[in-house]
C-alpha cells in the first residue's frame, strides 16, 4: 500500500509511554527508560505488551531482572493496564459496566444507541466485514456525509483489525480518485448520493468490495438515486445487513501504538497526503 506521509510513533511519544511504565513500578529508576526502551526496540516491539522485557526495581544488577509481561502481569499493574489501553477496551469497559445508558444520539434522525447496542452493531459489523473477505491490516475507506455510520463504521473496521481511512465528502474527480489509489483499500463504505461522484472518476478506481448504506424514506438523507446492479469489478455488501451479522469478529488487541487511521491533508497546494494516526494518538485526543 502506497502512503504519500508515512508518519511513525515519534521518539518522544515512546519515551513518554515507557517513563510512565517505568514510574508505575518503581520511581526511583525512572531516569532509566532508555535501557529499556532499547531493549523492547532489539526485539522489535514498541511497548512491553508481549515478551520477555526487561523491568527495573525488583533486583539489583545494571540489566535488572528478565520477566515475561503478559495480560496477568499487566492486569495486575493498574498503572501501566491504563497506559495500554486504547478506545477499544474504553468502550467496552462503558459497555460492561453500564450497558444500558445512551452512547449516541444521533439528533438528524432521532436514533440513540446504548454502550451495549453500539458494541455489538460494530462488533458484528466487523465480522460482516471479515466474513467478506476483508483482512486485518488492510485499509477501508469511508465516503459519507452520515455521521453515525462513519461511528459505526470507524469502531467496527477498528474492530476487524483494519485501518479506518475517511475520505472528505467534498472530494470528487482527480482528488478522489488520487485518494483511492494511493489508499488502496479493500471496501469503500459509502451511500447513494455518491453514485454519480464514483460514476465519475470510474468503476475501475474503486475498491473490490462496495459497503452501501441505503437510508429509508423518512431519513434525513433519503434520496432517490442508486447503484446500478454491477459496478465496475466491485462487490456490492448491504450495510445495514453487516451490522446484524450473525458471527462477531474474534476479539483484536491492537497496542496504542498500532496504526488506527489514515487521514488525507486538503491538498490546497499539492496533492493530499496521508497522515497514519496510531491508536495512541485517539487515546490523547479521545481522553
Amino acid at each position: 500500500m502506497r502512503r504519500s506521509a508515512r508518519a511513525k510513533p515519534q521518539a518522544g511519544n515512546r519515551r513518554r509511554f515507557l517513563d510512565r511504565l517505568v514510574l508505575a513500578l518503581d520511581p526511583r529508576h525512572a531516569q532509566h527508560s532508555n535501557r529499556y526502551e532499547a531493549a523492547l526496540r532489539a526485539r522489535g516491539k514498541l511497548l512491553a505488551g508481549i515478551g520477555d522485557v526487561l523491568l527495573p526495581g525488583t533486583r539489583t544488577g545494571a540489566d535488572g531482572p528478565l520477566i515475561r509481561v503478559d495480560d496477568a502481569w499487566i492486569n495486575a499493574q493498574p498503572a501501566v493496564a491504563e497506559c495500554l489501553r486504547i478506545a477499544l477496551d474504553k468502550l467496552r469497559e462503558c459497555a460492561e459496566r453500564t450497558p444500558d445508558k445512551v452512547f449516541i444520539h444521533y439528533g438528524e434522525d432521532g436514533v440513540q444507541l446504548t454502550f451495549a447496542e453500539f458494541v455489538d452493531r460494530t462488533d458484528r459489523f466487523a465480522g460482516g466485514l471479515l466474513a467478506a473477505g476483508v483482512k486485518p491490516g488492510e485499509a477501508v475507506s469511508v465516503l459519507t456525509r452520515n455521521s453515525l455510520v462513519s461511528a459505526i463504521a470507524m469502531f467496527g473496521i477498528w474492530r476487524a483489525g483494519c485501518l479506518f481511512a475517511p475520505i472528505n465528502f467534498n472530494f470528487r474527480g482527480p482528488q478522489l480518485s488520487y485518494q483511492l489509489a494511493d489508499t488502496q483499500p479493500s471496501a469503500l463504505i459509502t451511500d447513494p448520493s455518491f453514485c454519480d461522484i464514483l460514476t465519475e472518476i470510474g468503476a475501475d478506481a474503486c475498491p473490490p468490495r462496495l459497503v452501501i448504506h441505503t437510508p429509508q424514506p423518512g431519513d434525513h438523507d433519503h434520496t432517490d438515486a442508486s447503484f446500478p446492479a454491477r459496478f465496475g469489478n466491485s462487490t456490492f455488501l448491504d450495510f445495514a445487513a453487516l451490522c446484524t451479522h450473525a458471527h462477531k469478529a474474534p476479539p483484536v488487541a491492537p497496542s496504542p501504538f498500532d496504526l488506527a487511521n489514515i487521514v488525507y491533508t486538503s491538498g490546497t497546494t499539492g496533492p493530499s497526503k496521508g497522515v497514519l494516526q496510531n491508536f495512541r494518538w485517539i487515546n490523547q485526543y479521545t481522553f
